[in-house]
């Protein structure tokens, strides 16, 4: 099943012009602070190098209204890869709401829809696969160097409404995906109206992970749940006491065999682009599920990337399984290891250096860390 966030959508702003990243916020009707995104990917062709900010029109009327997820269990920044990741689907949209589309069509009645642009956000974090759908959104493409007023609302945590947006309107106008020729509802229920086919996904969308792995994650989240479960405690309280055990006793262990049998993998020089691309997404959201993150720089491909976490940051590096759905995230990046990033920041060093000495005399500051 997917976490779908449709209902909750009031604003939103994603950044796709860096390499291989989609980045931005995405704020929460009822949540001060926003979610943040840091994925690892690109996103549709349509979006690629685009900035935008988006907002819904219309409440979707979709599940979410009905069984709302639970907050606190949404890890505030959402790391991973994307999924489908675009602005260009259609659907079909009527002008009632969802009960009474589907008590209408019980009756056999013929209920005008009309094609609507809808934004699909997807992507696959410490909650698993994560969905925004939004039927003839308000969206707004932006320059890149554009820094609004929004993005600073928001980054601040203010609940209060954001200005300069349009206000979002709150009629309620279901929606009906471009996949379904009909606008007939399945007399067996209103379930199967809302499914689109979606979300009966597993966290595994590339089929490149072993059947009992599932399982064995399942096991693992429970574990998590044992060592936090506090009710009288905040949630982050509680993960911060356990962050403390776990260093303090020195659990951790090689990623690899935190993420379970990766060794079936196959090899980089095994698969052609796309395969490894898939591959990628794959390991990519094994490992989001235990908040550890990759971030790649402009000189590395998806082969490059892919190669590295099998070869060197998997086997090499340390984690704790206990963190499987917590807020904590561990971030590894390319440019630790990338010859190219290296001899760029040694040229800029070098360059500010000369600068400064030919301005104020010589200079004893320490070089800057790599970003």
């Amino acid at each position: 099943m997917a976490l779908r966030l449709d209902d909750l959508v009031e604003v939103g702003e994603i950044n796709c012009t860096r390499h291989y990243s989609i980045f931005g916020f995405i704020k929460l009707r009822g949540q001060e602070a926003p979610l943040h995104l840091q994925l690892t990917g690109n996103p549709d062709p349509d979006l690629r190098g685009k900035r935008f900010r988006f907002e819904p029109r219309r409440k979707t009327g979709r599940r979410t209204e009905r069984h709302p997820p639970d907050l606190d269990e949404i890890a505030r920044e959402q790391i991973g890869p994307p999924g489908d990741f675009t602005a260009a689907r259609q659907v079909r949209v009527f002008d009632c709401s969802y009960e009474e589309f589907y008590r209408r069509s019980k009756l056999g009645e013929q209920i005008p829809t009309e094609w609507k642009p809808c934004l699909y956000l997807e992507w696959f974090s410490q909650n698993g696969r994560v969905v925004i759908e939004l039927p003839d959104p308000i969206l707004e493409f932006l320059e890149a160097d554009d820094h609004s007023e929004v993005t600073d609302t928001v980054d601040a945590g203010d609940s209060s409404p954001v200005p300069g947006l349009l206000t979002t309107i709150d009629d309620q106008v279901p929606w009906i995906d471009e996949a379904d020729e009909s606008s007939d509802v399945d007399a067996e229920g209103s379930d199967d109206f809302e499914s689109d086919g979606e979300d009966d996904q597993d966290e595994d969308p590339y089929g490149l992970l072993p059947d009992n792995l599932q399982q064995h994650f399942d096991a693992q989240a429970i574990e998590t749940d044992r060592y936090i479960r506090d009710d009288d405690k905040p949630r982050e309280l509680q993960e911060q006491e356990l962050m403390d055990d776990l260093i303090e006793r020195g659990t951790s262990e090689p990623l690899a065999s935190i993420l379970e049998d990766i060794a079936h993998l196959p090899a980089h020089s095994d698969l052609d682009d796309t395969q490894v691309e898939s591959a990628l997404k794959a390991l990519l959201s094994q490992m989001a599920l235990f908040g550890i993150a990759l971030d790649v720089c402009e000189h590395f491909t998806p082969r490059d990337a892919y190669r590295y976490l099998m070869e060197t940051i998997l086997p090499q590096e340390g984690g704790h399984r206990e963190l499987r759905h917590t807020q904590w995230v561990q971030h590894f990046s390319t440019w630790e290891d990338c010859e190219q990033c290296t001899r760029e920041f040694d040229r800029e060093w070098e360059a500010r250096q000369r600068r400064e000495q030919s301005g104020n005399g010589s200079s004893e500051t320490a070089p800057p860390e790599k970003p």
